[in-house]
């Protein structure tokens, strides 16, 4: 893809009193900020059941954040912000969440992604699948690596809309193909055809954390 400018941003609540107990990385911007008392509710609903009751107790109780920026947009660079994140957790963080995609995880799964030794610890890290009123599913979190998002239309039942954008979007991870619009995809030789199509990202707008300016792939059944 074309080089884009790609921010990754981290939340990590602590008990840190101020900007000089924080470590310092390498071409990292790490911000101290105060308690936010709306932050636990954050991570519970992005933790999507990650977290016991006694984290999401400590992270309640935290006393500041730790926001961490630098730069994405590529593998190399996510698992550059990923190892970050987990120096910060070692340091006394009480759990992290991935701002730019809305993922949440404690400090133990985190560390699993962290050293996990194949290139789909990426899409569990940095991306989330997100359903539309109509049924259709789009992936959020695809451009903290670099690549563009992905949408489906209903396809049948929820969930095997859900695994088409699962496979697409790992697909590109994995293979980094040459997809233009046009083209078509299959999950396997015998399974149904989808015409890909290239549109920009009108789910967010620029600016927002969530906003893919690499744009959309949007899967439709082939006639």
């Amino acid at each position: 893809m074309t080089d884009k400018d790609i921010t990754i941003v981290l939340c990590i609540p602590g008990n840190w009193q101020l900007q000089a107990d924080l470590p310092v990385i390498q071409d990292v911007v790490i911000e101290w900020r105060p308690h936010d008392h709306q932050l636990a509710h954050a991570f519970k609903h992005a933790g999507l059941q990650r977290f016991s009751t006694e984290e999401l107790r400590a992270i309640e109780k935290h006393a500041s954040i730790a926001l961490l920026s630098g730069k994405g947009g590529s593998l190399a660079a996510a698992a550059k912000m990923m190892q970050a994140g987990l120096t910060l957790l070692k340091a006394g963080g009480l759990g992290i969440k991935v701002e730019t995609s809305g993922k949440a995880f404690n400090t133990q799964a985190w560390e699993e992604l962290v050293h996990m030794d194949h290139d789909h610890r990426f899409y569990e890290a940095f991306v989330l699948l997100v359903k539309g009123a109509d049924n259709s599913i789009h992936s959020c979190g695809m451009h903290n690596l670099g690549f563009r998002d992905t949408l489906s239309d209903a396809i049948g039942e929820l969930m095997d809309t859900a695994e088409l954008v699962d496979i697409f979007c790992i697909y590109q991870i994995l293979e980094d193909p040459a997809i233009t619009d046009g083209q078509t995809f299959s999950t396997a030789p015998d399974s149904a055809v989808y015409t890909i199509r290239e549109e920009p990202c009108t789910f967010y707008t620029p600016g927002d954390y969530f906003y893919n300016p690499y744009g959309i792939l949007h899967l439709t059944q082939a006639d």
